[in-house]
């Protein structure tokens, strides 16, 4: 899956619409209040994402200092 289609999920997943009710208690943490499956998942993702950022910016340094 190329590296802007998983940031923009995970861009989705935390900006998922939040309760508009007053008795909700405010978040706190990147996980409060949510299933530890989809934490699980989340963190997954976003660490197969700065390992795709950290592969590309050490082949663009390569590259670099090849010229």
């Amino acid at each position: 899956m190329p590296i802007e289609v998983r940031q923009l999920l995970l861009k989705a997943r935390v900006e998922a619409p939040q309760d508009s009710g007053d008795e909700a208690a405010p978040k706190s943490g990147s996980c409060a209040g949510q299933d530890s499956q989809g934490c699980d998942e989340r963190e997954q993702l976003k660490q197969e994402i700065l390992a795709e950022c950290r592969r590309w910016l050490a082949g663009h340094l390569q590259e670099l200092r090849e010229r």
